[in-house]
Parts: structure tokens; C-alpha cells; sequence
């Protein structure tokens, strides 16, 4: 795209590809918690095993709120850090 591009903004008038940039980057934020996005299990669609160990890469765990089958009603540090605690049992065995 060009960087001369015009940008209509809503109402009236129109904004340059750097102020759209700019604003896409000032307003945008993640308002929830990743959790559930790197699932767990002995399926076909598990990516890590019970162990945290990622499918088909050796040598790679994943230790953070992905492997959480779901979102929790309170902050997710806590939880986080108990995975975290498991890894490390795990892995130093």
C-alpha cells in the first residue's frame, strides 16, 4: 500500500495511512487472558502432551496459561506459576 494512501475515518473526513497506523496501535489491547490456545492432551489436536512437551519438537515445553483448558473466574498468575512449578519438576526430575 502506499504510503501517500488516504483513509476514510469514520465521519467527514479522511486520515493518512500513518495516523490510521497510529491509531490502530494507540487503541487496540488484548482485554482478556491467553489461555487455551496451545492445548494439552493425548489427541489429535493436543499440541502438548501431559508432560508440557510440544508435539514433534524436541526439546520444547510449554510452561504458561496456553496449556489452561479454560479461562479461570480470577487472575491467572497464581495458576500460572503452579505450571511453571510443574515444569521445572519435569523437567529436573
Amino acid at each position: 500500500m502506499c504510503k501517500h494512501s488516504r483513509h476514510y475515518s469514520g465521519n467527514t473526513r479522511w486520515i493518512g495511512l500513518s495516523k490510521l497506523t497510529e491509531l490502530a496501535r494507540l487503541a487496540s489491547a488484548s482485554f482478556g487472558h491467553a489461555v487455551g490456545t496451545c492445548k494439552m492432551g493425548v489427541d489429535k489436536l493436543a499440541v502438548v502432551d501431559p508432560q508440557l512437551r510440544v508435539y514433534g519438537v524436541t526439546g520444547l515445553r510449554v510452561a504458561d496459561a496456553s496449556v489452561m483448558p479454560r479461562i479461570i473466574t480470577g487472575p491467572t498468575n497464581a495458576p500460572t506459576h503452579m505450571i511453571a512449578g510443574r515444569a521445572a519438576k519435569l523437567i529436573l526430575g
